[in-house]
């Protein structure tokens, strides 16, 4: 969640409306989550509270809006909310929300597989609000812009989206914890650092062109990447046109590959499905 107008998002959400079919479940959620964490977004801008304090309303404003989103979500998010809040008491907040340590979370083995989606949902929108707004600083130990590290220079979180924006075509990862970018190899896996063209691909999904999902057929990892070079506009917010990508999270999921960030956006379920629908056709 980073610190950006409300019309300034209005104009984004209307760009991912026209490339994305079905964003508008997403749209209203994003909303929602936008409105409710506004004044928490200030705060952790201004500094004005106490990290443990500003920790628990950021969750409990996202609690409240995922638990009315459907009653499913609601009991699966009570849970998730529960093994967040017991993680956090471990440590000091500043610490226990680094991204490596709520990457911990995912040992936790009180959270099956099926969990994990909510759990990706919740801890990177903790992210955003708690680095996007500075109030915890990422350190850098170089130049962004000419870094062409496999995660992020800022904080250390293996990568789970870019995009090609430049006219150059130059490919951007954003990180989903600190909202840093940088540029990255197109003919590299960021995962294990393969070189074999031969065994890096991409596919696409109909009515998703937008977004190809990156793979490597050494270390089945997937990215996925946003092909934005003939939208208008700047500074793209990604996470926008992640949010309205996540059908290609599950097909690629569905084909064996996992994704390199070690942060699932979907569950066992939503797999079946596509299994049923194509078996059907």
């Amino acid at each position: 969640m980073q610190v950006t107008s409300r019309s300034e998002l209005d104009r984004q959400l209307e760009t991912c409306r026209r490339l994305y079919p079905d964003f508008d479940s997403v749209e209203s959620l994003l909303v929602e989550l936008w409105d409710r964490l506004a004044s928490t977004v200030q705060c952790a801008a201004r500094g004005s509270v106490t990290d443990g304090r500003l920790f628990e309303s950021a969750l409990k404003q996202i609690v409240d809006v995922l638990s009315t989103y459907s009653a499913d979500t609601g009991a699966r998010t009570t849970q998730v909310a529960h093994i967040l809040h017991g993680h956090l008491s471990l440590e000091p907040p500043q610490a226990a929300i680094a991204p490596a340590a709520l990457m911990r979370v995912y040992s936790n083995a009180a959270v099956s597989l099926p969990e994990k989606d909510l759990l990706s949902l919740m801890v990177t929108l903790l992210g955003g609000v708690f680095y996007g707004t500075g109030f915890v600083p990422a350190t850098s130990d170089g130049d962004l812009e000419n870094s062409i590290a496999a995660t992020c220079p800022a904080c250390g979180q293996r990568p789970h989206y870019a995009a090609y924006s430049s006219p150059s075509g130059t490919k951007t990862f954003e990180c989903s914890f600190c909202y840093t970018q940088w540029p990255y190899s197109r003919l590299k896996c960021p995962h294990c650092g393969n070189l074999d063209a031969e065994s890096l691909g991409y596919f696409s999904i109909e009515g998703l062109d937008r977004c190809r999902v990156q793979f490597c057929s050494q270390c089945l990892t997937y990215h996925k990447v946003f092909d934005l070079r003939d939208v208008e506009g700047e500074n793209h917010l990604l996470y926008l046109h992640h949010l309205g990508s996540l059908l290609c999270d599950t097909m690629a999921c569905r084909e064996g590959f996992t994704p390199c960030s070690g942060l699932w956006w979907n569950d066992p379920s939503s797999l079946a499905e596509v299994t049923d629908e194509e078996e059907s056709l």
